[in-house]
């Protein structure tokens, strides 16, 4: 920043603020410059005037001056030199100076270096190499090759040239003052280094990744060789002035990427894509955060850990993370209007109830889907799973289908069925599974970035919650993911909503009967089924349920609208139970009366698996309004399962002794879920072995013979073991590559076969996976035979 503005210490080569004397003539002629301080020592050439000051800029010597009276004496001997320490102690004496000397340098070579390295290692950033290597352009990142080139380029050139600042800063510019420093060599290339290594391993990880980038890699490559030959024999002397003018320029980019990130975190994410974001990010913290760093050393103040306690402090009341609402004029017409639309548990199925056909034997069907968590994985797999019971049973689910309890990512994929099934809320001219698969299919890892790297940090140090947060970022990329071109959910009339899930999420599903209506009297509108999106409790750990249908007695969990009094957009809702760990913020729930009443966390905290609250919602259905009618319950969960978990244990695990509860409690938390998937399975399986047993309709060759009914049925997600190699699990975050949701398609066994792209491949693995998309072909054929798809009750034709 000093170097920034053009002001430096009075004497060049001392630090700032450190005690300094210049020795002066009568005539105010500077005859030699003394330090002072422990371990200095100085022998005296000439008499003089001893001046003793800070060595501060130039001009500021007003309150130097004083009654203290200096003198000293012609010492008799040069003092003898330090007492030779032995050679290892030298080298690390030595060592700890030059890190001291180049503070900041060590900083920039972990984020220039570790930010591809973690891309390059971890699934989620695998993933998004892959899309880089073999995606087209599409409506989310524009030109994403391009954009991933251009942003490593800025951080390459921002921690090189910040890099050779700090350098420069401490040594000086002549380079022959460096050849005498024992780390001269390093002086010159560690700056070069970590301005080429982010080349090196975007283009090593975008090869090993993906066989189809070969052309990225060359142009990665280039790019870094390029780069190379410019900080080697780019103009060792650069005009005046130069260094200055890209530092400056470093901190305007900051500022504006702040601006744009801040007022269209969707706009600015998609425009770099989520790498490049990442990139871009990174390269502009390095600037603040260096000079944070150098400063240290001038203004002899612990300026890092100063800005730490100060952000610590500011986390007490700074809080820009409130859960988003609608708002309404007073408290009481909150209240009612959230009364007058909240159906009872027993007045929704009452109106289910209206308009089922009985079977024979007079029994309904009722379906329960659970969406289990986990990022865009369960969003996405979620939303392909229910579009194929929806075409595989001839459009028939929606109307067996009472309540979907939706967990993390799998909120995605419930809301936007649902949302999907409503044509005032579908994008005009398309069909139900275009919107839903553009939601859950879109980039919103790009976005949710911007807005934590840009307006989120900076808040982080700003005293008062004004900034957007990332939580907000991450709702608006699924309104704008709903419509895809902007104009397709343009209002042709006042009454049409032009942002669909901005609206009220109270909008969605069953409608209160209005008072008078008889009972039993069939609704003219047809059945929509309601989502329970499950939150958690920071403070309790309980559940919050984010549903229309008030559930007051049927789940011990709290009601999200018993707390806030407020209805919220229907991507909040959708947020409320997918607040990813660390991608999103906790949310602070806000009454009607602006009190604080806790926060609320991803739902997977409590249930992975969502299966619990409807194992409540049916036993509430069976001793409540249902004990006098016979149902058919069918329980659908759609998830994940990873296979050959067990081989883990005969790994080696790094520093377990601290990593273990970390680890234990992860793996408790997905144990859990599938707890309570074996829990239920065991449900059905017991009902099916029970006496009350008869046959019902002939011929029907998935339908449970019990007259009280329990199935379970599973449509799980599993890696892609098509091609050699270890398989690929889908990994979880925001954003998906073309090839894993094309993957996730072809798993539900109703499409292609699941690995039609890649016929020479392992064989083993081939056949697992064709093993499992057979068993979810099953699964969803029974399902579909179960609400009356005749079609699919008879034996399905091999493949």
């Amino acid at each position: 920043m000093t170097d920034a503005v053009g002001i430096s210490p009075r004497v060049k080569d001392a630090k700032w603020f450190c005690l300094v004397g210049e020795v002066e003539s009568g005539t105010g002629t500077i005859l030699e410059t003394v330090r002072i301080g422990e371990g200095c020592s100085h022998t005296f050439a000439q008499s003089g005037d001893l001046y003793v000051f800070a060595n501060d800029v130039r001009g500021m010597t007003w309150n130097n001056r004083g009654a203290v009276a200096l003198a000293a004496a012609r010492a008799p001997a040069r003092p003898l030199r330090p007492a030779a320490r032995p050679g290892l102690v030298e080298r690390w004496c030595r060592l700890r100076a030059f890190l001291s000397t180049t503070r900041g340098l060590l900083l920039i070579a972990l984020l220039a270096l570790g930010t591809p390295a973690i891309l390059a290692l971890a699934p989620q950033g695998r993933d998004l190499i892959r899309a880089f290597a073999e995606d087209p352009p599409g409506p989310g990142a524009r030109w994403p090759q391009g954009m991933f080139a251009f942003t490593l380029l800025f951080l390459a050139l921002q921690a090189w040239s910040w890099s050779r600042a700090i350098v420069v800063s401490n040594y000086g510019a002549d380079r022959e003052r460096w050849r005498t420093d024992p780390y001269g060599p390093v002086l010159v290339w560690a700056p070069r280094i970590v301005g080429i290594g982010p080349f090196v391993i975007a283009a090593i990880a975008a090869a090993f990744l993906s066989a189809e980038a070969w052309l990225n890699v060359a142009v990665l490559l280039a790019l870094g060789a390029g780069f190379t030959l410019f900080v080697v024999f780019r103009p060792k002397n650069p005009a005046k002035g130069f260094a200055q003018v890209w530092m400056t320029l470093g901190f305007v980019a900051a500022f504006a990427a702040m601006i744009w990130a801040g007022f269209s975190p969707t706009t600015f994410g998609w425009w770099f894509g989520p790498a490049g974001v990442v990139f871009l990010g990174v390269g502009l913290i390095i600037p603040p955060v260096v000079t944070l760093i150098q400063s240290r050393a001038g203004l002899r103040l612990p300026v890092v850990a100063g800005a730490l306690a100060w952000v610590a402090l500011l986390s007490l009341w700074t809080d820009n993370h409130a859960v988003r609402t609608i708002g309404c004029d007073k408290p009481e017409t909150c209240t009612a209007e959230i009364a007058a639309h909240r159906p009872t548990l027993e007045d929704a199925y009452g109106q289910w109830k209206a308009r089922q056909k009985p079977a024979g034997d007079g029994s309904y069907t009722m379906v329960l889907v659970a969406a289990e968590g986990g990022a865009s994985r369960a969003g996405n797999w979620t939303a392909e799973a229910l579009a194929a019971l929806h075409e595989a049973s001839g459009e028939r689910l929606p109307e067996h289908l009472f309540a979907i309890s939706s967990v993390s990512g799998g909120s995605v994929g419930a809301v936007g069925y649902v949302a999907a099934l409503d044509e005032a809320v579908r994008p005009r001219g398309e069909t139900f599974r275009q919107p839903l698969l553009r939601l859950t299919g879109a980039d919103a890892l790009s976005p949710v970035l911007a807005g934590l790297l840009f307006p989120d940090l900076l808040q982080r140090v700003f005293p008062f919650g004004v900034l957007p947060d990332r939580a907000k970022a991450l709702e608006r990329a699924w309104e704008q993911s709903w419509c895809g071109v902007p104009n397709r959910c343009n209002p042709p009339s006042p009454d049409e909503p032009a942002n669909p899930l901005g609206e009220a999420f109270l909008s969605l599903g069953p409608s209160k009967t209005p008072p008078g209506t008889p009972s039993g009297a069939v609704p003219e509108t047809p059945w929509r089924p309601f989502v329970i999106v499950e939150g958690a409790s920071e403070e309790t750990g309980r559940r919050i349920l984010t549903s229309k249908v008030e559930l007051a007695g049927a789940a011990d969990a709290d009601d999200f609208y018993e707390i806030v009094g407020r209805d919220v957009p229907i991507s909040t809702a959708i947020h409320n139970g997918a607040r990813f760990p660390w991608i999103s913020p906790a949310g602070t729930l806000v009454d009607r009366e602006g009190n604080r009443k806790g926060h609320i966390l991803d739902g997977g905290y409590f249930d992975p698996a969502g299966l619990e609250v409807l194992r409540e919602l049916a036993h509430a259905l069976s001793v409540g309004p249902a004990k006098r009618d016979t149902l058919r319950f069918v329980f659908v969960f759609i998830g994940y399962e990873a296979h050959g978990l067990l081989n883990e244990a005969s790994k080696p695990v790094w520093i377990n002794e601290v990593l273990a509860p970390l680890r234990g409690l992860f793996a408790s938390r997905t144990a859990h879920g599938s707890h309570l998937r074996t829990r239920a399975s065991k449900l059905a399986e017991e009902d099916a072995a029970s006496q009350d047993c008869r046959p019902t309709v002939p011929g029907a060759r998935f339908e449970n013979r019990c007259t009280k009914f329990v199935d379970f049925q599973k449509i799980t997600l599993f890696d892609d073991s098509c091609e050699r190699g270890d398989p690929i699990a889908p990994p979880l975050d925001w954003a998906l590559s073309e090839r894993v949701r094309q993957f996730m398609r072809r798993a539900t066994g109703m499409a292609e076969d699941v690995c039609a792209p890649a016929r020479e491949g392992n064989p083993d693995g081939q056949a697992s996976a064709r093993k499992l998309a057979a068993a979810n072909r099953t699964a969803i054929r029974r399902v579909a035979c179960a609400v009356g798809a005749r079609e699919a009750c008879d034996p399905a034709p091999a493949r």
